[in-house]
C-alpha cells in the first residue's frame, strides 16, 4: 500500500516516517510541506494512505486549515483513500468525522497508538460513523454531545452536571443543554478522574463547579452550583453517597 505524508513540519514528517518502518506493506510514495503542491499531486495521483496535519497554511489563501481542505478534495476525486489526520489540535473534530477519517492521531504519537491505527488500516475498518469510536484513543479534556443540529466537542471544565431522564442523557453547562450518547456509567467512569462525581443514580456533578450542600431533613443533601444560570440548580446527593463523598474529600 503507497502512502503520502503532509506537514508543514518537517520533523513531524521524519516521526511518522520513523513509526512506518515496524510496517513495511506500507511504503511512502511521497512527502509535502507545503500544502498546494500536496494539493496538486493528490489530486491526480491514487493513493491508499494519507497521512495528513490539519494545520497546513496555505500562502494563497487566509485559511490555516489547509489539510481538511486538501482532505476534502482528495475524498471526492478517490473515495478509498483512507484519511489519517495527525494534528496537535482537536478543534477540527468534527470535519474529521465528516470525511469518514480511518483516525486521528494526536502529535506526538506513540509507536503503540500509531500500530492500532496501521491496524485499522490492514484490516479496511473505515470508521462507522460513531465519534466516539474515532476518539477512543485520542487524549482530550473534551466529550461528545449534541443539540437539535450539531455534534460538538464540550470541555469538561465547562461542565456542571450531568443527568439522566429516562433513556436520554443531558449534559448542562452555564448555559446550554447538550443530548449525550452514552449511558450514565460510560461518563461516570469517563470522569471520575477529573473531579466528577456520581451523586446519585441520576447525576453525575463536577465538584469544581459545587458552591453548597444543603442538609435536608431527611439526611440528604442538596447540591447548588457556582454560576450565575446555576444559582436555583440543586442536584441531590442521596443518602448512600454521603459517605463516599465525605471519603472523597479526606483523600
Amino acid at each position: 500500500m503507497n502512502v503520502v505524508i503532509v506537514d508543514d513540519e518537517i520533523h513531524a514528517i521524519s516521526e511518522i516516517v520513523r513509526l512506518l518502518k515496524f510496517h513495511e506493506i506500507l511504503a511512502i510514495k511521497k512527502t509535502f510541506t507545503v500544502a498546494a503542491e500536496a494539493l496538486e499531486y493528490l489530486t491526480t495521483e491514487k493513493v491508499d494512505v494519507l497521512f495528513i496535519d490539519i494545520n497546513m497554511p496555505n500562502k494563497c489563501e487566509e485559511i490555516t486549515d489547509f489539510g481538511i481542505r486538501i482532505a476534502q478534495e482528495v475524498k471526492y476525486i478517490f473515495p478509498s483513500t483512507k484519511i489519517c489526520f495527525v494534528t496537535a489540535h482537536d478543534k477540527y473534530a468534527r470535519k474529521a468525522f465528516d470525511l469518514n477519517a480511518i483516525d486521528y492521531l494526536k502529535k506526538p504519537c506513540s509507536q503503540e497508538r500509531f500500530d492500532k491505527t496501521i491496524k485499522k488500516i490492514l484490516n479496511n475498518k473505515n470508521i462507522n460513523h460513531d465519534m466516539n469510536d474515532l476518539f477512543s484513543n485520542f487524549e482530550t479534556d473534551t466529550i461528545l454531545c449534541s443539540n437539535d443540529e450539531e455534534t460538538m466537542l464540550i470541555n469538561y471544565s465547562d461542565i456542571y452536571y450531568i443527568e439522566k431522564i429516562g433513556r436520554s442523557i443531558f449534559i448542562h453547562t452555564n448555559e446550554n443543554k447538550f443530548i449525550g450518547n452514552k449511558p450514565l456509567s460510560f461518563y461516570e467512569e469517563k470522569l471520575k478522574s477529573k473531579s466528577f462525581f456520581r451523586c446519585h443514580n441520576s447525576f453525575i456533578v463536577n465538584l469544581k463547579r459545587v458552591y453548597k450542600f444543603v442538609c435536608q431533613i431527611n439526611y440528604t443533601y442538596d447540591i447548588y452550583f457556582k454560576g450565575e444560570c446555576m444559582n436555583n440548580t440543586a442536584i441531590p446527593l442521596s443518602r448512600q453517597k454521603v459517605k463516599i463523598l465525605k471519603n472523597f474529600f479526606k483523600n
